[in-house]
């Protein structure tokens, strides 16, 4: 009976507590809904009515501070002989609440709608000189095109847990990660990978148990576990920050793996397959800015823990050769030096210098360099890569400006002039056009022209 009476005699607080975790649940499970129907989308027969009626109901449930965005993009291109004109119409959902003063929940919710050129064929972007050797051959080529699709997504972006226990700082759960001080390249970011023609756009977050712990007044020091399906497989990575006055430098230590694709002779297409690779990461960083100059340096040693990989070459059908990624044993470095300055006019003037031992040499790019490298597994085609920008504010609405993308290896490069308009702190407009220039093989010479516009409305 004392159990009985003790159930019915909850204090308010507590009532409130139990009240506020049955909310909590019920805005998991719509949170696991939206994520089982954007992995099953066969499934979705409601997802519009889920989509706004859930989302609506969540900052209800949670009390929660809600905002966002919508975006809308419109993408046309030449490739070689192809042309492509694409887009996509992008909702983000942010939500936010803080239950305790030392915790905070936050989370988004991103849907994303394609239009236009959904299928890209990938032999639109590589030069003909890889292609000819087993294009012409029924032997080699199976007769039809390597292509991807993209396909229209609802999911759950960034949904972690802040908490505080004195100085100690704990970030659970899918969060955004960005070290490094470079703009355009990051050599000691194992977990993202920059795109040098939008390097400020949003990165999707990683699953992570992040704790962060200030030592007195100039140290901090930060540990990041991002757990796999082994602890062999587990991404760990930890940097120690010294902040003083203008400077600021950071030791970094990663371990990770590496994924890259090869095609199996005399399979070709049909026979691609991935190589593991583990890596350790050592590497530093450096920033000041003083007098309206500001100067980084960004470096990491990458070493190889397991034996290298022979790649099949096109180029000769009879032999293989070792891949020169894997060159010195597959250690490399990877190499950023950046600066930029803001005069009285407040024209802002930006330039990196960026150095990949991982990419390929000059004249040695074969056919799977690329598909690394448009996959994302690497961050440059070849070794040597310069950034320039430079950016000019008329007034307080428009921003011009333009920027180039220049590979020093097949000495080819972007210029990319660019026009931002902006109506007070909610919307804004962009366009960039981008034109090719370089022999017709190399990495940006196969870019013969594009554009892009985006519009985006905060709320």
């Amino acid at each position: 009976m004392k159990k009985v009476k003790m159930r019915h005699k909850i204090p308010t607080g507590e009532k409130r507590s139990l009240l506020r975790k049955e909310q909590i649940l019920s805005a998991v499970k719509v949170f696991l809904r939206f994520h089982y129907f954007a992995k099953n989308p066969a499934a979705a027969t409601l997802p519009i009515f889920l989509l706004f009626i859930n989302t609506l109901l969540f900052p209800t449930l949670l009390k929660a501070d809600c905002f966002g965005y919508f975006e809308s993009e419109g993408d046309g291109l030449q490739s070689k002989s192809s042309e492509y004109l694409f887009g996509y119409h992008k909702l983000r959902l942010d939500f936010q609440t803080q239950p305790e003063a030392n915790l905070k929940i936050s989370a988004n919710l991103t849907a994303k709608k394609y239009w236009g050129k959904r299928t890209m064929n990938l032999m639109d972007f590589l030069p003909d000189k890889l292609l000819e050797p087993f294009l012409n051959s029924s032997f080699m080529y199976p007769g039809e095109p390597l292509s991807f699709t993209m396909a229209d997504t609802i999911y759950l972006d960034n949904f972690y847990l802040d908490a505080y226990a004195g100085n100690l700082h704990l970030t659970l759960g899918r969060q955004q990660i960005s070290p490094g001080v470079g703009y355009a390249w990051n050599p000691t970011d194992i977990f993202n990978r920059k795109d040098p023609m939008d390097p400020t756009y949003e990165q999707s977050g990683a699953d992570a148990i992040a704790l962060e712990l200030p030592v007195g007044a100039y140290l901090t020091l930060s540990a990041i576990l991002q757990p796999k399906e082994s602890w062999d497989t587990t991404v760990r990575y930890g940097k120690g920050k010294f902040s003083f006055s203008a400077f600021d430098f950071s030791l970094v230590y990663g371990y990770f793996q590496r994924l890259f694709t090869h095609l199996e002779w005399p399979l070709i297409f049909m026979g691609m397959t991935e190589s593991v690779q583990n890596r350790e990461l050592l590497g530093f960083s450096f920033f000041t800015d003083l007098a309206g100059l500001g100067f980084w340096l960004e470096a990491a040693r990458c070493y190889n823990r397991l034996a290298g990989y022979q790649y099949f070459d096109f180029s000769d059908a009879n032999r293989f050769y070792e891949d020169p990624y894997l060159a010195n044993d597959g250690h490399y470095w990877q190499l950023l030096i950046g600066a930029d300055y803001t005069s009285n006019s407040s024209l802002h003037i930006l330039a990196e210098y960026f150095y990949n031992g991982f990419g390929s040499k000059k004249d040695q790019v074969n056919f799977n360099h690329y598909l690394d490298y448009l996959d994302g597994k690497t961050l440059t085609l070849n070794q040597n890569y310069l950034f320039l920008s430079l950016l000019y504010p008329w007034g307080d609405s428009v921003t011009a400006g333009i920027f180039t993308l220049a590979n020093l290896d097949d000495q080819s490069f972007l210029l990319n002039p660019q026009l931002i308009f902006q109506s007070g702190n909610n919307l804004e407009l962009s366009l960039m056009l981008s034109a090719g220039l370089g022999n017709a093989e190399s990495e940006m010479g196969l870019q013969k022209y594009g554009g892009r516009l985006r519009l985006r409305a905060w709320f």
